[in-house]
């Protein structure tokens, strides 16, 4: 099926379509066709929800309220949402509002039809500045805090090796 993105005015016999919808705090999703002629969506699992972690969703985070569109330029479709943050009802108070929006993802169907698939978009790389690498040290409590100098998260992208056994933890493996 491929990365690419498709208009949503895009209609055949051979077009997969989304259809989403938002309950419980969450957007689900589930594939179809889409009729203009008939102004009407078949669902392929006739929409069914089983409540268990099988049912199709955007995120199995707090991630709600989401849009899309069709990014002509890329040829890619550009999905966003809400994020909901955990902290009190006094924090939030305190700074005057609740949540994040995510960052964008493009999104595309997986060869077997079946979920969609998410990525960052590209152009997130261009947030990232003041890289810090580390290579071959060995982490532990005792370690130093990391910081880039620039705000109050970071990105942390590790490398086990595959004598680590992650069921006893990080303590004895060497981060490349």
């Amino acid at each position: 099926m491929g990365t690419n993105g498709l208009d949503t005015s895009t209609y055949s016999g051979s077009v997969m379509h989304v259809m989403k919808v938002g309950f419980e705090g969450h957007d689900w999703y589930t594939f179809g066709t889409y009729s203009p002629d008939r102004e009407n969506f078949l669902p392929q699992n006739g929409l069914r929800l089983s409540g268990s972690n099988l049912d199709l969703r955007y995120d199995y985070g707090n991630f709600y309220a989401s849009k899309s569109f069709f990014d002509d330029s890329k040829n890619r479709r550009v999905l966003w949402g809400w994020i909901l943050e955990s902290n009190s009802q006094g924090d939030d108070i305190e700074k005057g509002w609740v949540g994040l929006q995510s960052f964008s993802r493009a999104v595309w169907i997986d060869r077997s039809g079946t979920q969609l698939i998410q990525w960052p978009v590209e152009e997130i790389e261009t947030l990232r500045q003041n890289e810090v690498k580390l290579e071959n040290k060995k982490l532990d409590s005792a370690s130093p805090s990391i910081s880039n100098g620039y705000g109050d998260r970071i990105t942390v992208a590790l490398s086990i090796p595959t004598r680590c056994q992650p069921q006893v933890g990080l303590g004895n493996c060497e981060v490349n």
